[in-house]
């Protein structure tokens, strides 16, 4: 009988995401800085989020991508921040397609980079907003099934630990 034994170890693929301003808007500065100090690929959902990293970083948000597909959120650049897009709708499109085969994702998809980044990713870090968005509750938005942030970062939180990721939130 022989037994054996293969131990790998390497650093561990980190991942950070962050949706919504902060409550208190004097902590804009605080929650964008310590966003930027993670180590790892970064995504930021949410366009008054980006407007916020914009002033804080001193840094133009650029437009890469603006799609008349409802299924491609637009897509915008900060430098440092490897992807940057729309907010509830991207969020909820992640959700829906995180249990899927990577291998089928729309490659021009802000929505498929995310999900990516996600799957590569043993750890990922929330940063979640607590600011209110009264546009989240649109009746445009309940018509097309956008849950809004409150309620589709919970899901994806509980989505993300069943597929085995490290989750850590910080919210502000």
């Amino acid at each position: 009988d022989v037994t054996a034994t293969l131990l790998s170890a390497r650093k561990a693929k980190t991942f950070s995401l962050m949706s919504g301003p902060p409550e208190n808007p004097e902590d804009d500065d605080r929650y964008i800085k310590s966003f930027m100090e993670e180590p790892g690929k970064k995504a930021l959902c949410g366009s008054t989020t980006a407007d916020i990293a914009s002033r804080v970083l001193k840094k133009n948000v650029e437009v890469i991508q603006i799609s008349p597909s409802f299924a491609r959120p637009p897509q915008y650049k900060i430098e440092g921040i490897d992807i940057v897009t729309e907010g509830a709708v991207t969020l909820n499109q992640v959700y829906n397609i995180l249990e899927r085969d990577p291998s089928t994702y729309d490659e021009e998809s802000c929505v498929s980079l995310i999900a990516k980044n996600i799957h590569e990713a043993d750890s990922i870090k929330i940063f979640w907003g607590q600011a209110y968005n009264a546009a989240h509750t649109d009746t445009s938005f309940v018509q097309m099934g956008i849950l809004e942030r409150n309620i589709i970062m919970p899901l994806l939180i509980e989505k993300l630990t069943k597929l085995g990721k490290t989750v850590d939130i910080v919210k502000f």
